[in-house]
């Protein structure tokens, strides 16, 4: 039995140690998942901005050379600001081929532009820039749909050295994970202007892209847990059956193999010559054996009571009764062999009409093995109390005694089958551990319950709770 614990012990802690494991890798699983999302986000993103410097590059270098190769004036500094310039960016936007064909001079015309550089101001090319700025909302927008980057973000433009933007989107705040870029990086002169662009929500973008493998992967592990813990369960509830029934067979064969002795002794002695011939202790020796045959057939029809119950096949008859007379009764049944113990029984009780719908048999059964209990669980002479009480719409039937008690752990399992605290091989107290299950059950089916309160070395009190008739 110890070997089959230990076993078991061992089983579930590997169980719940693998389960751990199970959920640890995953998370860590999660983990590397999100970085690497986060790293390829990163890349999509990167790359998009990448797309943006370089278009606006473009359109920076086609708008310059488009006026240096138009202008009909040698004065350079007026070149990127004639009062033709956006009349130019349009014919340029409109005109595919003639975009083309400068572009395919680009590297010619990077000359003639650095030259212009070297000879421009650096303000004019910094005012030259800016008129640009509104162009990147677009741009940005552009880049991220065929990078399918569907997110919304705000972004700015920075200057080396200068707190505020010198442009931005509308509601633009600074944010430590942000994006950043700078714009004309293939500038003659250095640029100084970063591109910052932000996701509203950072964090969210990749976690609702990982959000089918998250769900996926909480719902497997729920599934897993409650496998386990259901299986956990089992092998619990398996060795506690392991144990009632160990404890079972021990209980009956003490039960039975007590009375069988006592028939067999009675029979023998029957059987004697000197007995045989005298009619007074035939009689005497019948009756053993008639309580004996009384007793081991009373706990047969427990057990099957319980069988019946369990299958909940009980058919009961629920009538109006006075129970005032049925408890007195019953104790009177109790009078004599608490008298044998020098013991004491009193009956309290605050209205003798009390009605309650009951099944008069099974009423009379409950009471008795409260009593029962109450006598077999007192050391000494047995002072057992019935006190019936009425409050609101229930009748409380309570049956105290000072007996040994009940431990606060054991209350917990007082009610269920086959259950009896452990008081090592001492079988001094009879039973199966039947009397009280099957009161719970009783009571319950009457619509009511039971309850207890006990202290180990006071005493304990049953309380029957019954709705009362209306």
């Amino acid at each position: 039995m110890n070997s089959n614990r230990f076993n078991i012990k061992i089983l579930i802690f590997l169980m719940l140690f693998s389960l751990c494991g199970i959920i640890s890798m995953q998370v860590i699983w999660l983990i590397e998942i999100y970085k690497i999302k986060k790293e390829k986000f990163d890349e999509k993103v990167n790359k998009a901005l990448s797309q943006v410097v370089k278009e606006i590059e473009n359109f920076e270098t086609l708008t310059v050379a488009h006026n240096i190769l138009l202008s009909d004036t040698n004065d350079t500094q007026d070149t990127l600001l004639t009062s033709r310039q956006h009349q130019m960016v349009n014919d340029i936007a409109n005109d595919p081929f003639y975009l083309e064909r400068i572009l395919k001079r680009k590297k010619e015309l990077n000359h003639i532009i650095s030259q212009l550089y070297w000879e421009l101001e650096s303000e004019k090319i910094s005012d030259f820039r800016k008129t640009l700025y509104p162009l990147l909302d677009s741009l940005i927008k552009n880049a991220f749909y065929k990078n399918n980057i569907d997110y919304p973000f705000k972004y700015a433009v920075i200057s080396a050295g200068v707190e505020k933007p010198e442009f931005s989107s509308y509601g633009f705040i600074t944010n430590e994970d942000s994006y950043r870029t700078v714009l004309f990086p293939n500038s003659v002169i250095p640029a100084s202007e970063t591109l910052v662009v932000y996701f509203e929500k950072q964090k969210g973008t990749v976690f609702k892209s990982m959000l089918f493998i998250i769900i996926g992967t909480l719902i497997f592990i729920i599934i897993l847990t409650i496998v386990i813990l259901i299986s956990i369960k089992a092998l619990i509830q398996q060795k506690k059956l392991s144990e009632i029934k160990s404890d079972f067979i021990n209980n009956m064969t003490h039960e039975f193999k007590t009375p069988i002795a006592t028939i067999s002794l009675a029979t023998d002695a029957i059987e004697n010559n000197k007995i045989i011939s005298d009619i007074n202790q035939i009689k005497y020796y019948t009756a053993i054996i008639k309580e004996e045959n009384k007793r081991m057939n009373m706990q047969v029809e427990n057990i099957l009571q319980m069988s019946i119950l369990d299958k909940k096949e009980l058919k009961l008859t629920l009538t109006p009764c006075y129970i005032f007379p049925l408890i007195k009764k019953i104790a009177d049944g109790f009078s004599l062999h608490i008298f044998e113990r020098n013991g004491s029984l009193i009956i309290t009780q605050d209205d003798e009409n009390i009605q309650v719908k009951i099944d008069e048999t099974h009423f009379c059964n409950l009471i008795s093995n409260l009593i029962d209990n109450a006598i077999k669980y007192s050391q000494g002479p047995p002072e057992i109390t019935i006190n019936t009480t009425v409050e609101k719409d229930e009748v409380f039937i309570s049956v105290s005694d000072k007996g040994i008690g009940i431990s606060r752990d054991a209350q917990k399992y007082i009610f269920e089958k086959f259950f009896r605290e452990h008081t090592g091989y001492i079988h001094n107290v009879k039973g199966f551990g039947l009397g009280l299950a099957y009161s719970k059950a009783i009571a319950e089916s009457f619509n009511g319950r039971i309850e207890v309160k006990s202290k180990p070395g006071v005493g304990s009190i049953f309380t029957v709770i019954l709705p009362l008739c209306k």
